[in-house]
């Protein structure tokens, strides 16, 4: 389908009390008052799985292997999984995976912990991958048969809801386990806590799934996003990835856009001066609680008062 799909997290309306309604609309509220809406709580892997046609659940994408394309993973007779390195904690009997705060780790400190894993774990078949300190990855030379929560949906929850489901549920169960231990005595974890900084005692793993899960064909011209996992999917299927002030849109070609809050309204901005005269293109927003609909894109042209108003500012202080 031709148009635009826009995902930005954390997106939302003010609240709007009886004296606000006296005041001109933001233009985010502006536009949540002209979409037809609905309900849709879902984190952007899900929405990538939906416009791919797959289940929206959190084990329809091969997490790890987008994720590797983008740090250069090539392919091999390994299978791939993402080893995120976390910080649990106790608390009223429960064990709770930390991510308000991530572990911010040295690379040189990332490559001593996979070395020393990888001594101590080759036996198993394992190799681990620092490749960053955000994103480690775990080759193993079986096939992992893991169904495990994705990282970014496990911010303070309780792990024993979480444990790995599979076929290799219990292998993964103990070296989920020994991994612990390893990380306990580990002297980099030992410095850190000198230094008052928290540990790395866990590695979560997810992302299983193979290339060959995806559909052969994704209907999109271009991806305009900074994040790995979209920039994963584009070099999966030879989608350029650009930015929204180099883009040329096309009414007859569809675009998917990954943005923060911060950059909605510059970017919608840049995407009007693009499209203003398009009418019939097709508009949709996800913003993680609610999916919003503009179709046709001319509903959308009260942003050409607002756009007006913004450069009259901005050649004010010229």
């Amino acid at each position: 389908m031709n148009g635009l799909t826009l995902i930005c997290p954390g997106l939302e309306p003010k609240n709007r009390g009886f004296k606000d309604y006296l005041k001109p609309l933001s233009l985010i509220d502006e536009f949540y008052i002209r979409s037809r809406k609905k309900m849709c709580s879902w984190m952007p892997h899900h929405i990538l799985a939906h416009l791919l046609g797959l289940p929206t659940t959190e084990y329809a994408l091969p997490l790890a292997y987008l994720y590797g394309l983008y740090d250069g993973i090539e392919g091999g007779d390994h299978h791939l999984l993402l080893a995120s390195p976390v910080y649990l904690t106790l608390d009223h009997n429960a064990v709770y995976l930390l991510e308000d705060h991530p572990i911010v780790l040295s690379q040189e400190d990332c490559q001593t912990l996979a070395q020393d894993f990888n001594q101590l774990f080759s036996g198993d078949g394992l190799e681990l991958l620092a490749l960053t300190p955000e994103r480690w990855y775990l080759k193993t030379k079986f096939p992992p048969d893991l169904i495990s929560t994705p990282l970014p949906e496990m911010s303070n929850r309780n792990i024993s809801h979480h444990l790995p489901e599979g076929e290799n549920k219990h292998y993964w169960s103990r070296l989920f386990s020994e991994v612990q231990m390893f990380l306990h005595t580990h002297p980099v974890n030992q410095e850190r806590l000198i230094r008052g900084e928290k540990p790395v005692n866990a590695l979560w793993f997810w992302g299983d799934g193979s290339a060959s899960s995806l559909p052969e064909k994704f209907s999109c011209s271009a991806i305009i996003s900074e994040d790995p996992l979209f920039k994963g999917l584009a070099l999966h299927y030879g989608i350029p990835v650009s930015t929204p002030h180099d883009l040329k849109l096309n009414e007859d070609k569809a675009y998917l856009f990954y943005i923060n809050r911060i950059d909605f309204e510059s970017t919608f901005l840049t995407i009007w001066q693009t499209l203003k005269k398009s009418y019939h293109f097709r508009f949709e927003l996800y913003d993680g609680y609610r999916h919003c609909v503009q179709t046709p894109w001319h509903r959308l042209l009260f942003w050409k008062r607002r756009y007006k108003n913004v450069q009259r500012k901005i050649n004010s202080y010229g």
